[in-house]
């Protein structure tokens, strides 16, 4: 069986940028957050459906592979490669929508590549199917959560607005979880608590990923992932837990609300 690989986690917590680190070459074929996801929520009502369309799916791409027919991939608009990060800032501080899809002719040998699929609300929502399939290894990152809702609180995403539509469709738990809220903020902070729930019910069948560990142990943290390469060069990477343009002035505020609210991202960050 072709071997593949689900990378998920908390929205804006480094899987972007963990995909964008993966070498593109004919062992791995990237798909981040692929177009054709969409395809199979509108084929699927819940998670058992949506794994079995998924491996439908998975099995048609490697078909159009073999055949030399193009496929689509995500890439960067203003770099090479994958987007590190979805979002750029220009020199104003205007938000800069990094990424776009391109039809690639894919070598027939990627036919037997490891497909590497990213998508973070999709398939934390669907965990619970995705692990009982036994056939793919799922990799979730997370990062401080109180870094991670400032990141949503500066930009303009559906969870900025405590808006997450895949959850509500496809996991049991969710809107009953996060329905004790009153308001933006409690949302947000019930949202990335959730995500944290789901990584600890599955915790034996996931690997776990921190975002700051990426950050400072790159090659250590890849190699969990893909067989790092002795010649493998990785640029340093720097964190974004205090970006400049993160409203910090809110952090002792989502601090506070976090340990009255969350619980099970203190299986993870017992100190905030």
């Amino acid at each position: 069986m072709k071997k593949n690989i689900l990378i998920t986690g908390i929205p804006r917590s480094g899987t972007t940028l963990l995909t964008s680190l993966i070498p593109q070459n004919l062992q791995y074929t990237i798909f981040s957050e692929p177009e054709w996801l969409k395809n199979v929520r509108r084929a699927s009502n819940n998670s058992l459906e949506f794994s079995k369309e998924l491996q439908i799916q998975v099995d048609f791409i490697r078909k159009q592979i073999m055949a030399g027919k193009p496929i689509q991939l995500k890439v960067s608009k203003y770099n090479t490669g994958l987007p590190s990060n979805y979002y750029l800032r220009d020199k104003q501080g205007n938000i800069l929508s990094d990424k776009t899809e391109l039809d690639v002719i894919i070598p027939k040998q990627g036919y037997n590549s490891t497909f590497v699929i990213k998508a973070n609300a999709q398939f934390t929502s669907c965990l619970n199917a995705l692990v009982d399939t036994k056939i793919y290894q799922i990799i979730c990152v997370i990062r401080n959560p109180v870094s991670a809702i400032m990141s949503w609180r500066s930009l303009k995403i559906p969870v900025s607005f405590g808006n997450l539509k895949i959850a509500e469709k496809y996991a049991e738990d969710y809107e009953q979880f996060t329905s004790k809220s009153k308001n933006l903020l409690e949302k947000q902070v019930l949202i990335a608590d959730w995500f944290f729930k789901q990584y600890t019910e599955f915790n034996n069948n996931i690997t776990i990923i921190r975002y700051e560990n990426l950050i400072s142990k790159t090659t250590g943290e890849l190699s969990k992932v893909i067989n790092t390469q002795s010649d493998l060069k990785l640029s340093p990477l720097s964190s974004q837990n205090k970006n400049k343009h993160y409203n910090l002035s809110e952090y002792h505020e989502i601090k506070s609300c976090m340990q009255e609210l969350g619980h099970y991202y203190k299986q993870y960050y017992s100190l905030l």
